[in-house]
């Protein structure tokens, strides 16, 4: 596919970013001699039972203090299916070692106040950790990208797809521009922010919904998800205001570039609507939506990050 001229504003925009940020990943947090984890399409060949060794041996290694460069291993395909190095059955937020790996690669980085936050892998039971003066914080992956093909609630609609336009979204959202992190820690009554958003019927699991209220949260105005925010206010602290958040996880896509407003896959009516499509032809205007900002978001990962496709 050509890529237009936003697409390539967007990236001379982020070569520009990362230039500006210093955003190669010290190698410091990614490897020790012996128990690199293989590049993500040789992964993908590997059985369960192996791939469980690697992520073993990848997780229990002391990677800290190394500081050597970039190596072949510090790529983000954002090509990559994460459930084909998913144990079967399991979840590839949690069990995929890969997208583990990107996930440490692309947020370990200045934060905008400069401040340089890295994310430890280095055990097992924690997804994404970091301590510093900056604070403690543990983050946890979520597939951000909600197709509904499993919903039972929109089993009437998704009955009417073919399979392959249910495979067609749900591998495009399990790639990197699908992904997200947020805090996984407990907070005394409350939901984690991933589960808050699958629970909650105004926001049901979108990501659009969800962009729209961390932009009110920063500015200080109510929302679905505020009792959850306010309960997790020191991770949103870590991005300063709405235009560090978005800079930060490379969501600019999910905005109008003109007004600065979170761009919705279906008609918003301040939270008080459907939050999910009610007949057909709004969920294939809602999936053509959602995957445009995904392939958006992944050629910005890709123009930011190390990528074999440049």
């Amino acid at each position: 596919m050509a890529a237009s001229d936003s697409d390539n504003h967007a990236v001379a925009e982020i070569t520009a970013r990362r230039e500006r940020d210093d955003a190669v990943v010290p190698g410091g947090a990614m490897a020790a001699a012996g128990t690199a984890l293989p590049v993500a399409s040789t992964l993908g060949s590997f059985g369960p039972a192996v791939v469980g060794g690697i992520v073993q041996a990848w997780c229990m290694t002391d990677f800290q203090g190394y500081a050597g460069a970039r190596s072949e291993l510090d790529v983000i395909d954002v090509s990559f299916d994460f459930r084909s190095d998913t144990p079967p059955g399991k979840d590839p937020d949690s069990h995929s070692p890969t997208l583990r790996r990107f996930h440490q690669l692309l947020w370990s980085k200045p934060l905008p106040d400069g401040r340089r936050i890295e994310w430890d892998t280095t055990q097992t039971w924690r997804y994404l950790h970091h301590r510093s003066s900056i604070g403690e914080f543990f983050l946890s992956s979520d597939a951000v990208m909600a197709s509904y093909a499993r919903w039972v609630r929109m089993r009437d609609i998704i009955s009417q797809l073919t399979p392959e336009q249910i495979e067609e979204f749900d591998t495009l959202g399990y790639t990197m521009g699908g992904m997200m992190v947020w805090p996984s820690d407990r907070r005394e009554g409350v939901h984690t922010i991933n589960s808050e958003r699958g629970f909650n019927s105004r926001i049901s699991d979108r990501m659009d919904l969800t962009m729209e209220c961390v932009r009110r949260y920063y500015q200080g105005q109510d929302s679905p998800l505020s009792r959850t925010f306010d309960a997790y206010s020191e991770f949103f602290d870590l991005f300063t205001d709405f235009e560090g958040f978005t800079d930060f996880f490379l969501l600019d896509d999910l905005l109008d570039p003109h007004s600065g407003d979170v761009t919705f896959f279906m008609p918003f009516h301040d939270f008080d609507g459907p939050s999910r499509p009610t007949d057909l032809a709004e969920y294939m205007d809602f999936r053509e939506a959602s995957m445009d900002f995904i392939r958006a978001r992944n050629r910005r990962i890709s123009a930011w990050a190390p990528s074999e496709a440049n």
